[in-house]
């Protein structure tokens, strides 16, 4: 199982797998755009306008943070911010 927008995160315990689905941090800042579905075949190059917030970027930094490289959040935030 390949995730080419989002990373799987497999916990075992007492022998039973979970499966679990972390979405990118360009997918969580998408998200809270709040646009509606596109056909991803069909629609090409799309241009994603709006405005967000900086607690929303705190949180989205909050949530991807494991996977970053940045030491502390001024840096994951500073990351979210580049994408």
């Amino acid at each position: 199982m390949e995730g080419s927008l989002s990373d799987w995160k497999l916990t075992v315990q007492n022998r039973q797998a979970r499966v679990f689905v972390v979405p990118s941090a360009a997918a969580l800042v998408i998200n809270v755009f709040k646009e509606r579905e596109w056909d991803r075949k069909k629609t090409k190059n799309i241009k994603h306008t709006g405005n967000i917030s900086l607690d929303d970027v705190i949180e989205i930094a909050k949530i991807i943070s494991p996977r970053l490289m940045a030491k502390d959040l001024s840096g994951a935030v500073k990351e979210i911010l580049g994408t």
